[in-house]
């Protein structure tokens, strides 16, 4: 207890300067102070009693009749009348600073009258003490007795109850009088009045019984050890500026002068000097370095990664207006814990970090989980992202950024998700053409652990639950992933496994969600009831003919991509009963009436670690090797079936998430576990102009059913992309494909055109991009 020992602390004074060279940012730190050691000297017993053998003779029963009593198997003393005062008294005259507790059982008590009970302190005879005592009226009050007069110190009401037993405990240092009930301090006054002396009880008109009396001293002075700090600051001292990113230097220069307030404070506890000590060793051993980075086209994320960032399924990465934005987890300065950050590269291709705060802008620490850690993020049509993290069978993690605010910060608003008491695992989210999220997760109930789709609308800006889309007695739903398509069609691929967790799951599931017919339905777009179970979903991979749910064999991991007529594409990885713990990357399309699986990879053994893009008609299939030099690659179709590029030579990556821009190129996140490294890359990449134009088209055609692009218009777009594909296939100047596409973009930029609502601003960003991807492409 602080409040107990604050008055008899001794301190130490100590005076820290540091120095910041100006050049090189170089911290210079110098300390002059006697580093003394902690006492490790716990408070001393000085009495106890709990009246099962001592028969109650260290106690002077000053007035009334007490007696030693059975209660229920437990002895107390007991007072055997209930008729004005009965007065108990024991222990030493010369106690000076300690603290008096007791367990005081109120039986009975007179029908009118004061009727108030209670401990006393510094008991110099029976006409002197301290006395804290609770009253029948329902209040509790400190009160000094001096030469037979009582004196009414300090009082807050408190709830009696007869029958009721009560902690009470009394606690005098120095000048400090402090009453506490039931563990908890209710009130304290300061008087000088009476230095020492004694314990006891006093009973008035109530019968009571008292046991468990504890009387112990007052903490020994603590010795405040700052020797740890101060080596902190002479490991800083030896540091450059020069060697580390901006960030994290900056970081740490902020927690020096935390830290050096801390050692300068004469005021300071021992446990706030460790705690300042532990905190600039996290910032210290959080520096990143800024040599050894890899060649581009990779990039290392310049900030500390921790090893719980894995999962074979998530979405945490994201591209909007030229940035990158990139959620993993980072250490925590909690052994054990890692807190919650988004990376974000500018187009410039600086880098800035959040951390995921709650409403006091303190970061959030989670307890380490690897595989259930998995952060998943979107940005919505206003420019606001969505996090969502470290969530196994818990409460909401929601956490929003408004990337329009350049001072925003990561905030806590998991009180904004409907469910509000689900537990939840295993969040993917999506953002539709329209600006809306999707999010799928995992809900935890008794016997089963169903599949939840929700929506969120942000012109409304609000989340509401859609529905139960999988579930099935005895069974878990393990989401892989969602997509959206431009009519707004919900497509969802997951997993079953035995309820309530297995490391192996079985039939690859599909379902679609018509968000304009409200309406769940197979790949055939036949309308199926939900939940679906095992039985009556759209399986994409039915159980091998040696397969069942206790096999330790089946699937595990899968993400999906749309094709550019909306149908799906899936990646996964599956294992055989000849295999069990080698799984071979598979792809499986809807043909339009059945599902084509085929095998992909399966020379070597793969993590779980797949993504899927398709830009046009091309498809890139990524996977990780478990071994080799070069471990990730993308898998495209060429004539002879699949051709497998290593996208990142050498770099020992185990987990991966692949997103496309509007142009068509690849960004690729990385992990590295080992080094703990996260990874920023660009792969593959489009370079035909009329893949893009194509794109553009389908893209015009899908928001004109959507409304967002109105017919006269989208028909003019249409015709304008016609002649500048015919330009370019008939090797027409440049100059003059760039002088129609401006034409195009001028178009659909024209302030008329938007205020008319001729066509969205959403879409006229979207497809803007588009066009200036063509540009740079002639240009080239």
């Amino acid at each position: 207890m602080k409040r107990m020992i604050s008055a008899s602390r001794k301190r130490l004074s100590g005076t820290l300067v540091w120095l910041l060279g100006l050049l090189v940012f170089s911290a210079t730190l110098s300390v002059t102070a006697t580093n003394a050691q902690e006492s490790t000297s716990s408070p001393p017993t000085l009495f106890y009693e709990d009246f099962e053998s001592s028969g109650g003779s260290n106690w002077t029963q000053s007035s009334g009749s007490w007696s030693i009593v059975n209660d229920n198997g437990n002895h107390v003393l007991k007072r055997d009348s209930m008729s004005a005062e009965g007065l108990l008294l024991a222990g030493s005259s010369s106690w000076e600073n300690y603290s008096v507790q007791m367990d005081v059982t109120f039986y009975n008590e007179a029908p009118a009258g004061t009727r108030a009970s209670g401990i006393l302190a510094r008991v110099a005879d029976d006409k002197n003490f301290y006395l804290l005592r609770l009253n029948t009226t329902g209040s509790v009050e400190l009160m000094r007795n001096l030469n037979g007069t009582y004196t009414r110190l300090t009082g807050t009401s408190y709830p009696f109850v007869i029958g009721q037993t009560y902690t009470m405990n009394l606690t005098v240092d120095h000048d400090q009088i402090i009453g506490y009930m039931n563990g908890t301090e209710v009130l304290s006054a300061s008087d000088s009045t009476l230095s020492q002396g004694g314990i006891g009880f006093r009973a008035y008109n109530q019968l009571v019984g008292i046991d468990q009396v504890t009387v112990k001293a007052i903490a020994a002075p603590e010795i405040v050890d700052k020797s740890g700090l101060k080596s902190q600051f002479d490991a800083a001292a030896q540091l450059s500026a020069t060697n580390y990113t901006t960030q994290s230097w900056f970081e740490l220069q902020s927690n020096l002068t935390v830290a050096t307030s801390v050692y300068e404070d004469n005021n300071v506890t021992q446990q706030e000097v460790n705690e300042a000590t532990r905190k600039l060793q996290y910032y210290i051993n959080m520096l990143f370095p800024v040599s050894g980075a890899p060649a581009a086209p990779i990039e290392r994320v310049p900030f500390w990664m921790h090893d719980s960032n894995q999962a074979g399924w998530w979405t945490p990465l994201a591209e909007h207006n030229g940035a990158i934005y990139m959620a993993y987890n980072t250490p925590s300065d909690r052994e054990l814990f890692h807190h919650v950050a988004i990376a974000v590269r500018s187009s410039g291709g600086d880098w800035k970090r959040y951390l995921a705060t709650n409403e006091a802008g303190i970061p959030e620490s989670y307890i380490n989980d690897p595989g259930h850690n998995q952060p998943s993020l979107a940005i919505d049509g206003n420019g606001q992202l969505h996090l969502f993290a470290s969530m196994h069978n818990d409460n909401w993690r929601y956490f929003t950024l408004d990337t329009t605010d350049s001072s925003a910060q990561l905030l806590d608003a998991s009180a904004n998700m409907p469910d509000p008491n689900a537990r939840i695992t295993y969040p993917i989210v999506e953002v539709d053409s329209q600006g809306d999220l999707w999010l799928i997760v995992r809900m935890h109930e008794s016997t089963r652990r169903p599949g939840i789709l929700y929506h969120y609308d942000h012109t409304q800006r609000e989340w509401s639950r859609i529905a139960e889309f999988a579930s099935a007695d005895q069974r878990s739903v393990y989401p892989n992933d969602l997509k959206v398509d431009d009519e707004g069609n919900v497509h969802i691929v997951f997993e079953w496994a035995l309820y309530p967790a297995a490391p192996m799951r079985h039939e690859l599931s599909y379902i679609r969600y018509d968000s304009a017919a409200g309406t769940f339905t197979d790949a055939s777009h036949n309308v199926v009831p939900i939940p679906v179970t095992p039985a009556t979903v759209d399986l994409i991979q039915p159980l091998l003919s040696d397969e069942d749910y206790n096999s330790n064999h089946g699937v595990q991991t899968a993400k999906l991509a749309l094709d550019e007529n909306g149908l799906p594409l899936v990646i996964y990885r599956q294992s055989s009963l000849s295999h069990p713990n080698h799984f071979v990357v598979k792809f499986a399309r809807w043909e339009g009436t059945e599902w084509q699986r085929e095998v992909i990879f399966q020379e070597t053994p793969t993590r779980a670690a797949l993504d899927i893009t398709r830009f046009g008609s091309e498809i890139r299939l990524y996977y990780i090797r478990n071994t080799g030099v070069d471990r990730v690659y993308a898998a495209i179709p060429d004539t002879n079936g699949w051709q497998h590029l290593s996208i990142v030579p050498g770099l020992p990556a185990d987990r991966l998430s692949v997103i496309s821009d509007v142009s068509g190129k690849d960004i690729v996140y990385l992990t590295d576990t080992t080094g703990k490294f996260l990874y920023y890359s660009t792969a593959l990449e489009v370079t035909d102009p009329l893949l893009l134009l194509d794109e553009m088209k389908l893209r015009i055609d899908g928001y004109q059913q959507s409304q967002e692009i109105q017919p006269t218009l989208a028909n003019q777009l249409q015709y304008r992309l016609m002649i500048i594909a015919q330009l370019i296939k008939q090797s027409a100047p440049s100059t003059l494909v760039e002088a129609y596409m401006q034409d195009f973009i001028h178009v659909i930029s024209e302030p008329s055109v938007l205020a008319q609502n001729l066509i969205s601003h959403f879409v006229s960003a979207n497809l803007q991009e588009y066009a200036q991807k063509v540009i740079f492409i002639q240009r080239s």
